[in-house]
């Protein structure tokens, strides 16, 4: 006997269907194709701190310990105005300010670093375009996208500290690294 799944339809404001006929689920043939899950974006915590995020914040920003860095991550986690996040894959904190002269607030990326992050030719760590974990990767930039909205925040400066290249960065937003949020 195959497995069939049914999808819920909502139902219609208004009149009542006329007859039976109108059922209010679906019959969904599973697909042949099985998809891997990608894993949940969520709030990074203080056990999220590993030795392999250790080791790429102290290549990016020398000169402080572990339990620096941890003290950092607790107070991130205390601070509405500082979002870091993590889906297993990658891990990202963003930050508000205000605007200088305006004083309307603004996202500001801090970093954005991925576990599966090659060196390209130029010394770099990127993620490799059309991997799985370039979209993982790019479900934190969603993430951090609807945030700032949230937030109410007239515009996102992202991609300074990132390992996803720019070019990928503007072609899955659409926009140029400074992109405005509304």
């Amino acid at each position: 006997m195959e497995h069939v799944e049914y999808l819920e339809i909502p139902r219609r404001r208004g009149r009542p269907p006329n007859s039976e006929r109108a059922s209010r689920f679906i019959a969904v043939e599973p697909s042949g194709e099985s998809v891997a899950p990608r894993r949940p974006v969520r709030r990074l915590t203080v056990s999220d701190v590993d030795d392999w995020l250790l080791g790429r914040l102290n290549a990016q920003w020398p000169g402080s310990d572990a339990r620096t860095w941890i003290g950092k991550f607790n107070s991130f986690g205390m601070s509405n105005d500082i979002l870091a996040i993590t889906n297993e894959e990658a891990v990202a904190v963003f930050f508000t300010i205000g605007h200088l002269m305006t004083g309307k607030p603004m996202v500001m990326e801090a970093f954005l670093f991925s576990r599966a992050a090659k060196q390209n030719t130029e010394g770099d760590l990127v993620v490799l375009p059309g991997s799985p974990e370039e979209a993982s990767a790019y479900d934190l930039y969603t993430y951090a996208f609807n945030w700032a909205k949230l937030r109410g925040a007239v515009r996102t400066i992202c991609g300074a500290c990132s390992d996803m290249p720019h070019y990928a960065i503007r072609k899955r937003r659409s926009c140029p690294l400074l992109a405005d949020v509304r």
